[in-house]
């Protein structure tokens, strides 16, 4: 992703709730049913991505066998907020698309049309068949205090009821952090390894 660009949706109180990716250039020949829909083997995209969901998805253990994946539930858009956001995302990116810099460069624009961007109920539709995830899932390992049944870690990250373990990533997270998690996740190990260090000074 050549370019990132952090905004607020129109009429949201979140500041820097969104951000649009560009993409320069990515090869589909290695995708061919991708490259079927879109009718080309090179395509450039401008991506609008919600940064701070109000809907909250699920992961759901089938079974205490460890072998056994469990359920995940994504959820996406399911707060109205969400989507009116991602509505809006999509038509800021149908100006940047179409904007004389980047028309000039392409050809055409892939599945959407005029018609489209005018339908809140088209946009809707689109956005439910081709929204997907930025990689940044968080908080499935909710913090609370033990007498809360769906806490699972306590504020210093262990795990309750099982001694000499710890969830120290994206897990422990409460919401999604307006920027890569990677960093975010470095900081938290740092900060447990602080609280941990003292625990294992031999005598």
């Amino acid at each position: 992703m050549q370019i990132g660009i952090r905004y607020t949706a129109s009429g949201s109180d979140e500041f820097n709730d969104m951000q649009m990716y560009m993409v320069g250039q990515a090869d589909l020949t290695e995708l061919p049913a991708l490259m079927e829909i879109i009718g080309a083997p090179m395509v450039m995209s401008v991506s609008p991505v919600l940064q701070r969901p109000h809907s909250r998805g699920q992961l759901v253990l089938e079974s205490a066998d460890p072998t056994v994946q469990p359920r995940v539930e994504l959820r996406y858009m399911d707060d109205p907020e969400d989507m009116r956001r991602m509505v809006d995302g999509l038509r800021f990116a149908w100006r940047l698309a179409t904007s004389p810099p980047l028309a000039a460069l392409t050809e055409r624009i892939a599945l959407l049309t005029e018609e489209v961007m005018a339908s809140d109920e088209a946009l809707e539709g689109y956005l439910r068949m081709t929204a997907g995830t930025l990689y940044h899932p968080v908080g499935t390992a909710h913090m609370g205090p033990a007498e809360d049944e769906t806490a699972v870690v306590d504020q210093y990250c262990r795990v309750h009821g099982v001694e000499n373990l710890r969830v120290v990533d994206a897990s422990v997270m409460p919401n999604i952090v307006r920027c890569n998690t990677n960093l975010t996740c470095i900081m938290i190990g740092e900060r447990v390894a602080d609280w941990m260090r003292p625990e294992h000074v031999p005598a």
